[in-house]
């Protein structure tokens, strides 16, 4: 699998850092073909996933428990997340955005159901960086992808809130598509407004498959220590 995070890191290097509506990267083909073949041959039924009150309110689930999982399976995401975890793949999305503080970086595997929804917002302050990498088998549900948001003319936020906001006073200005082997980074700020609105057209398969990480400052005070441990 190294060879295969090698070219994840090349091609996190070599992507252009786009400036509207704020910082963030977007990247086609992260992984080689082939690993995402097999990627998409590894990921868990849905009876493997945890639904517990991690994130209240929103219709999705979590990979939490690998012993449950056939062996090959078990080895494929215990070196997917050990890679994502690591120093490097943390050290390589700070430097991208410019970010001099120390961050660890930490994950889930997601299983979005019908109906998931994350209302606009920032994110936390100590989420250095942002990103997910959208795992769907093709192309046919691209618009579940996660939309960038600008506030409306007139709606005044406060800078230091990173409460989740009514949708009714936010313009969507870009999608970053939920198409396969596709990659979402930014670095959170305060105008990083983003949601997500996952409504399934009515004969499709209602999961949306994600890998959804951050490189966290682990000493910032708003750190979800409930999520990810301390």
């Amino acid at each position: 699998m190294q060879p295969a995070f090698e070219y994840v890191i090349k091609k996190v290097n070599d992507a252009p850092i786009i400036e509207t509506p704020y910082k963030h990267i977007m990247i086609s083909d992260i992984f080689p073909d082939e690993f995402y073949d097999m990627l998409l041959e590894h990921i868990p039924s849905v009876s493997t996933y945890t639904s517990k009150p991690k994130y209240p309110g929103r219709q999705t689930m979590t990979l939490d428990d690998f012993d449950i999982l056939d062996e090959e399976k078990k080895i494929f995401w215990e070196e997917m997340y050990t890679f994502l975890r690591s120093d490097d793949f943390a050290n390589i999305l700070l430097k991208k955005f410019n970010i001099s503080k120390n961050g660890i970086s930490n994950l889930f595997l997601h299983k979005d159901l019908e109906n998931f929804e994350v209302k606009p917002h920032r994110d936390v302050f100590s989420k250095l960086v942002t990103y997910l990498f959208y795992l769907p088998k093709d192309s046919s549900l691209s618009q579940l992808g996660t939309q960038m948001l600008v506030p409306n003319d007139g709606y005044v936020f406060d800078k230091n809130d990173t409460k989740h906001q009514d949708w009714e006073n936010f313009t969507t200005v870009k999608t970053s598509e939920y198409k396969p082997n596709s990659f979402f980074a930014f670095a959170p700020c305060e105008n990083s407004f983003h949601a997500v609105k996952v409504n399934f057209p009515e004969n499709s398969t209602k999961e949306r498959d994600t890998i959804r990480g951050f490189v966290f400052n682990k000493d910032a005070k708003d750190y979800p220590a409930y999520l990810f441990g301390k």
